[in-house]
């Protein structure tokens, strides 16, 4: 499934309240990357990983140098999804210095999506050159079990909206690296492999939410991918824009089976997604110790 996301990037100047209602959220990012230079005492990592729902956890195995809540940063805003933390994070994983942001915002929240993509702009005025992302999911494959991982190898935005465009350049998205895409999911699937548990590709359905689908809906999405979520699309798209490559990984939180009747639910959901924990720890240590080789 090829992806729809062709979208031209909105050029509007996004009002805000700090340090001056002026300012676009371009040069806002500035004042954010100043505050996080300004704790730090090594050099800037060059990844970044996003925790979805259920993914927190992964912070317990960081060897942290600072954090910072969301609502700290200039621009970030505070999320009040269950399971996302809301923390600007900077410390080791193993030998590798990453950037962690445990939590994101979403459009169910009432965000814009200039500010569900302003994380990726200051991850990329930092200098981060690869985003490891992480979301909860539906599974629409037969061939899923709730628990299971999915590499997410393609798009289908139902997001409805654009993509702001921060600053100057040219306003059509990137491409990703076919060839980049590639290589990531065979060094993923030797380290799922090494830790004897499956790893799925699919294709990534993103819907806006609040509420889950219909059976008419299901029975639908089901033709066209593999699992279905409420976040990560406006991330990856801009953070490809601003050159940065990325990987997202989505846990099957419950199966979308249109005639079954399970109801899903959001305490369930992160129950799920907690328990895929230690096999995405596996995926992201052994993934980053081999980038940084």
């Amino acid at each position: 499934m090829r992806s729809i996301l062709l979208h031209l990037i909105s050029e509007a100047r996004i009002s805000v309240l700090k340090p001056d209602p002026g300012h676009p959220l371009s040069h806002l990012a500035d004042f954010a990357c100043q505050q996080i230079r300004a704790r730090l005492s090594s050099t800037l990592p060059k990844v970044a990983i996003v925790l979805g729902t259920g993914f927190g956890g992964f912070t317990d195995s960081l060897d942290i140098e600072c954090i910072f809540e969301f609502e700290e940063l200039e621009g970030f805003e505070k999320t009040t999804a269950t399971g996302h933390a809301g923390r600007f994070i900077v410390g080791r994983v193993g030998s590798c210095e990453v950037i962690v942001l445990q939590g994101r915002p979403h459009f169910y929240e009432g965000h814009h999506v200039s500010t569900i993509t302003y994380p990726m702009q200051v991850l990329s005025c930092l200098g981060v050159e690869r985003v490891f992302l992480s979301c909860a999911a539906g599974g629409l494959s037969p061939h899923f079990q709730v628990g299971d991982l999915m590499l997410i190898r393609d798009h289908v935005n139902f997001l409805q909206s654009r993509l702001t465009h921060f600053g100057d350049g040219d306003p059509l998205l990137r491409a990703k690296s076919l060839d980049d895409d590639i290589r990531v999911a065979d060094c993923l699937q030797r380290i799922a492999r090494k830790h004897n548990f499956p790893l799925h590709e699919g294709t990534y359905i993103a819907v806006p939410g609040p509420n889950y689908e219909t059976r008419a809906e299901l029975r639908f999405f089901r033709r066209i991918g593999d699992a279905i979520g409420m976040s990560t699309v406006p991330e990856v798209a801009h953070a490809s824009r601003c050159g940065m490559k990325t990987v997202a990984v989505a846990a099957i939180t419950n199966l979308c089976l249109p005639d079954a009747g399970e109801v899903a639910d959001g305490d369930h959901v992160v129950q799920v997604a907690q328990s895929t924990l230690p096999r995405f720890q596996n995926l992201v240590t052994d993934f980053l110790m081999q980038q940084d080789a």
